[in-house]
């Protein structure tokens, strides 16, 4: 197992390493951000995906998220927050795919909430994974996360 920040920077960081050489940096700074070592940036993990050119910050957290919305939630500012990715919003159901690192929500490691772990349902989420009772929807995200979030 591992943590929140440290699943979502490891995915991300080799994905715009692979994709961008040299052009891309991340070094311990970036690090220290993701792993939200500063008191001063709530949303550090955010900060550091916009800062280094992998993320955009998001118009609004009233609009549902675009596929691969990286989402640092806090459901008590310091003491029980989430990093995560939204990989879809089904805009019907208002579901939204979430892969993330997690000790909750069904998971024991890096899985899809609702879904399982990847080790059980493989890389790829269900085709129909908006249709499942226990995928959480963009309000339940929201209201999940009172203290605020920030998307990327």
């Amino acid at each position: 197992m591992n943590n929140c920040c440290a699943f979502v920077e490891a995915l991300l960081v080799k994905a715009f390493s692979e994709a961008r050489g040299a052009a891309f940096s991340w070094d311990a700074r970036r690090h220290r951000q993701m792993m939200i070592a500063s008191t001063t940036d709530y949303f550090s993990p955010v900060t550091a995906a916009i800062e280094s050119g992998m993320a955009l910050q998001a118009p609004s957290a009233d609009v549902p998220p675009h596929p691969w919305t990286l989402i640092q939630g806090w459901r008590s500012q310091w003491r029980s927050g989430h990093t995560f990715l939204v990989l879809d919003h089904h805009a019907e159901t208002d579901n939204v795919l979430v892969l993330e690192s997690n000790a909750g929500f069904g998971l024991d490691g890096v899985g899809y909430r609702g879904l399982g772990n990847l080790r059980d349902v493989g890389l790829q989420p269900p085709a129909d994974w908006w249709t499942r009772s226990d995928v959480w929807t963009w309000r339940r995200i929201c209201s999940t996360y009172p203290s605020g979030g920030r998307l990327g």
